[in-house]
């Protein structure tokens, strides 16, 4: 997602949390044929950012809300082997790349884990999307 796009979507301070319309966001096709009950974009600290994605899939009764989590990176972290990731996508480390890593953030799906399905959205999430302004 180009860094422009992200900057006007999310200009949240620690700890708060927005709506987030993910058509314009790279989840936007994995996402199409799903029903979105709210889907949140939570800023965890200066560096951690999370989309939070639930999910209603009828399947999964008694347990129907599943919560699908993004880390956006919006530096390069800084555990990543920068070389290897240029050696695998079949690139250079040049002008080229580095301008392309400043020009966007990158949501990477994040593992699953417990709390995945809900019975219902937690209270917090209702409230946001109830409330409907943008910041919590």
């Amino acid at each position: 997602m180009s860094r422009r796009d992200w900057q006007q979507v999310n200009q949240l301070r620690d700890g708060e949390m927005a709506k987030i319309d993910l058509s314009a966001t790279p989840i936007a096709e994995v996402v199409r044929n799903s029903r979105i009950e709210a889907a949140l974009v939570v800023r965890k600290s200066p560096v951690e950012v999370v989309v939070e994605v639930y999910r209603y899939d009828p399947v999964d009764m008694p347990l129907p809300i599943n919560l699908d989590r993004y880390v956006v990176w919006e530096r390069l972290p800084p555990h990543r082997n920068f070389a290897a990731m240029v050696n695998a996508a079949s690139t250079e480390d040049n002008a080229n790349m580095r301008g392309f890593l400043d020009d966007h953030v990158f949501f990477v799906k994040d593992v699953v884990r417990e709390g995945h399905r809900l019975s219902a959205l937690p209270e917090q999430v209702e409230a946001l999307i109830s409330r409907g302004d943008a910041a919590s």
